[in-house]
């Protein structure tokens, strides 16, 4: 179970959020195959202190799920690349 926690301001003035496992949080599990609404990733993150709006969550959501393609993608091609280099 994986859940944003522990925010403190930087020097900066951003918030650090840090992710740990816990029980007492929503789990990874419960997502699989589903999306979050920006509506209630805006709303998890107020709970945890961090104030923003719908629009921003949608975009950081649509962020994460790219980042998430690009780190699929490339480890699908690096098995690829073993299984080729095993074959030759």
């Amino acid at each position: 179970m994986s859940s944003v926690t522990g925010n403190k301001v930087q020097e900066n003035g951003y918030k650090q959020l840090s992710f740990f496992h816990s029980a007492n949080h929503l789990p990874i599990g419960e997502l699989e195959g589903n999306k979050i609404a920006p509506e209630k990733a805006a709303e998890m993150l107020r709970k945890r202190g961090v104030d923003i709006s719908v629009e921003q969550a949608a975009q950081i959501l649509e962020l994460l799920r790219k980042f998430a393609h690009i780190v699929v993608s490339q480890h699908l091609e690096s098995q690829r690349q073993n299984v080729m280099r095993k074959a030759d």
